[in-house]
């Protein structure tokens, strides 16, 4: 649950799935980003997406993924 949340805020999920271009064998099958931290207004973008990839994120780097408001 993001700090946002438990101090009152929503949490807004904007996109749910992400274009990705890998080796079949590499396909994530899910993809888990961690918004713990996030606070009342702000917010996590494709390009904040870290860790090891076999694969690579072909959405906009730009886009929301999740915000609190």
């Amino acid at each position: 649950t993001p700090a946002g949340v438990k101090e009152g805020g929503s949490l807004f999920i904007m996109k749910r799935s992400l274009k990705v271009k890998a080796v079949e064998a590499n396909l994530p099958e899910k993809i888990d980003v961690d918004i713990t931290n996030l606070k009342v207004s702000q917010y996590m973008i494709v390009r904040e997406i870290t860790g090891d990839k076999d694969y690579k994120i072909m959405t906009h780097e730009g886009n929301v993924l999740v915000e609190v408001k």
